[in-house]
């Protein structure tokens, strides 16, 4: 019944036609003759960009060649033809049913075939994407966004905060305009050991405490490490005292970050230069079917050690290529996903101890920068870790532009792998004072003293204000 639902609709309903012609598949229909009319109608809407009449798609089996049984049964097909006087919205609900059904049932049936040994092609490693494809269909509608007539939408995007992930860092989430917009890739750049991964877990623990998923991927590190910098951080606690906890205090402990923590973390370790954006995408998918985990923030750490979907001969390619296609496709993973994508970036040689790392510095591929929708450099001098602080320079900034905040300044609490805002302007002097302060000694009175890119002098005062996440009393 459902059959002659949509082939009289498919007849006799242009605008039917073209929101579920998208969809169907030949495979769906379960006869000989209907898999022919479907494969007969769909050509001819594809030549004339039209749905044929009764008396056109008559004419078309006439010139089908098939044998006398299917031309008489694809001929009564055609004539016992009649409308159904339903609304859209009906019709297109009900083929899309049909379609869900067809799909996960010819899964089901590959799948056994699959595991019985009958596939030539395909191996039981298969399985799980062919039945996720299944569960996967859907008729989506959207062809675009309409500027015009869209302006109401577009408007409450502005104001749902559920598009932008925090940190709960003040100075970021200015910069960001209260978070990280979803579908966007944020990097981060620093020479090694410059404080990419320690960055990467506060953005991730502003994220959890503000409720939203979060999957932290490690290209480097074991996730038990990762989780390690989690729980120092959310403890308030040293690496030490981690260490030396009696099991039952830090289950307490853990017990109060799981009631204050609204949103869920995943941490997932792939081998180093292994693993790219179509592993991370089944990753996601795994998760998604097995723990009913979708994340809000992807944390990819870091993009260049990871490899490319595309570019899988590295022989043949140049690393600026190569990581270049990485960040893209980094890129269109979190547009598919729904997420705010955070990852990172090694500076190249001349970045390595330079108090004013630039565009230039980018290691292996300048696209990175120009696919980025927020690009920053980290810098870490000698006098600054003395300082427990760290500079963020704004390289690129498409949320509110770089302006005032080119250059700020974070404290750090290495120990707990904590950053945190500071009790005053944290914005950092302009280039021309930074060159000035080159030229000369830092303190006039000791020539001796070490001299610096910009005044450290006046950092000494600065004194770290909590952030919201700092004080975990437990």
């Amino acid at each position: 019944m459902i059959e002659e639902l949509i082939f009289s609709q498919l007849l006799t309903n242009d605008e039917y036609a073209r929101k579920v012609l998208p969809h169907l598949r030949d495979e769906y229909f379960s006869t000989q003759e209907e898999k022919s009319f479907f494969k007969i109608y769909s050509r001819f809407f594809q030549k004339h960009n039209r749905i044929p009449s009764k008396v056109a798609m008559l004419i078309e089996v006439e010139h089908l060649k098939s044998s006398a049984d299917i031309y008489t049964s694809m001929k009564e097909l055609v004539c016992r033809i009649v409308e159904f006087d339903e609304t859209l919205d009906y019709l297109v609900n009900k083929t899309e049913e049909f379609v869900k059904e067809k799909a996960l049932f010819n899964a089901l049936r590959e799948s056994v075939l699959i595991v019985d040994g009958q596939s030539k092609t395909k191996t039981k490693e298969a399985i799980p994407s062919i039945l996720q494809d299944a569960l996967g269909v859907c008729f989506d509608t959207s062809v675009g966004h309409n500027y015009f007539e869209d302006a109401e939408a577009r408007y409450d995007y502005y104001h749902l905060q559920e598009n932008r992930i925090p940190t709960q860092i003040k100075i970021v989430d200015k910069i960001t305009k209260k978070g990280f917009p979803r579908k966007t890739l944020n990097v981060l750049m620093s020479p090694p050991h410059g404080g990419k991964s320690l960055i990467l877990v506060n953005f991730g623990v502003g994220a959890i405490l503000s409720g939203f998923n979060v999957l932290y991927i490690s290209m480097e590190m074991a996730a038990e490490e990762i989780g390690r910098r989690f729980d120092v951080n959310l403890m308030n606690i040293d690496f030490d005292m981690l260490e030396s906890l009696p099991k039952s205090m830090f289950t307490s402990k853990f017990a109060k970050i799981s009631e204050q923590s609204r949103g869920k973390l995943v941490i997932k370790e792939f081998p180093t230069g292994t693993a790219n954006a179509g592993h991370f995408r089944a990753l996601l998918a795994d998760l998604k079917t097995k723990q009913n985990f979708v994340p809000d923030v992807i944390i990819v750490d870091y993009m260049s050690i990871c490899s490319s979907e595309i570019y899988k001969n590295v022989g043949t390619q140049n690393s600026y290529t190569i990581v270049g296609s990485i960040g893209k496709e980094l890129r269109a993973l979190a547009i598919e996903t729904n997420a705010a994508l955070l990852t990172a970036i090694q500076t190249n040689r001349a970045g390595v101890g330079n108090s004013d790392v630039d565009m230039s510095n980018t290691s292996e591929s300048m696209g990175i920068p120009a696919i980025a929708d927020w690009f920053a450099a980290i810098i870490a001098t000698d006098e600054l870790k003395q300082l427990k602080q760290l500079m963020i320079k704004q390289i690129k900034n498409r949320y509110s532009g770089v302006g005032d905040n080119e250059r700020f300044l974070l404290g750090v609490d290495y120990l707990k792998q904590k950053l945190f805002d500071l009790d005053c302007d944290s914005s950092v002097p302009s280039m021309s004072s930074i060159d000035n302060n080159k030229k000369k000694p830092l303190n006039k009175k000791n020539p001796d003293a070490i001299s610096a890119p910009f005044n450290f002098d006046a950092l000494h005062t600065i004194k770290p204000e909590s952030s919201s996440f700092a004080d975990f009393n437990f």
